[in-house]
Order: structure tokens, then sequence, then C-alpha cells
């Protein structure tokens, strides 16, 4: 699970991707985090609206935007689909505070009460 989590996590903020933008060289990045590279480029003569480009993170593509800015970029809807269905196997996995686990048998159960009786398993209690 530690290799798809990576794949899952933005290069800026280093979480979950949230609201990803599939960029046109094919990686993706959080909008907010897109939103921060652009603000980063701003000067107080420049508003953030006057920036046509900027850098991909990872493969450092040159992206540039039209008059939408971040808006005109496609949304990764199927990265989002996979992170939302990787978090809601995350909390019902085998460390998750939800998960229903076997109970073990009553040590009564287990106990035998002469070499004869069979042992019985402890967890499906045959």
């Amino acid at each position: 699970m530690e290799t798809l989590e990576s794949e899952l996590t933005c290069p800026i903020c280093l979480e979950l991707f949230e609201d990803p933008l599939l960029l046109p060289c094919a990686h993706s990045l959080c909008f907010n985090c897109a939103h921060r590279i652009l603000v980063s480029h701003c000067t107080p003569s420049e508003p953030i609206q006057s920036i046509g480009a900027f850098q991909c993170p990872t493969c450092r593509y040159v992206i540039t935007l039209n008059q939408r800015g971040l808006e005109g970029l496609k949304r990764n809807v199927t990265l989002q689909n996979i992170i939302d269905r990787y978090q809601k196997a995350s909390l019902s996995g085998p460390n998750s505070p939800n998960e229903t686990r076997r109970e073990r048998v009553a040590p009564e159960k287990t106990a035998m009460t002469s070499p004869s009786d069979p042992v019985q398993c402890q967890f499906c209690e045959q």
C-alpha cells in the first residue's frame, strides 16, 4: 500500500491529491498547490491573472495557461476516484479501528478436559 500511496501523493504538499488537476505533461497537482505555485510567481505589479505559464514540478514541462487560468486545466477525475476508494479501503483495512476482528474463543472452550477430547480452533470454534 505504501507504493500506491506514493503514487497518490502530490509532489508539492506531500499529501494525497485533493482536487487534482491533470497537466498536459500527464502529471497531476492539487488545485491549491498549483494555485500556490502561481501565487509564488506574482509580484505587486503582476497579479495572478496575468501569469500565463508555470513549470510542472515533476518534469519541468512548461504548462501554458489560457485566459481561464487554472480553471482551464482539466480535473483528474479518475485519480480523484482512485483516491476516494483508497481512503475508504484504508478506513476499513486491517489496521483500522473500525475493523471487525474475530473474537478469540474463551479459555474454557479451548481447554481439554481429557486427552481424548478434540482440540478446538480458537477462531472457528471447531
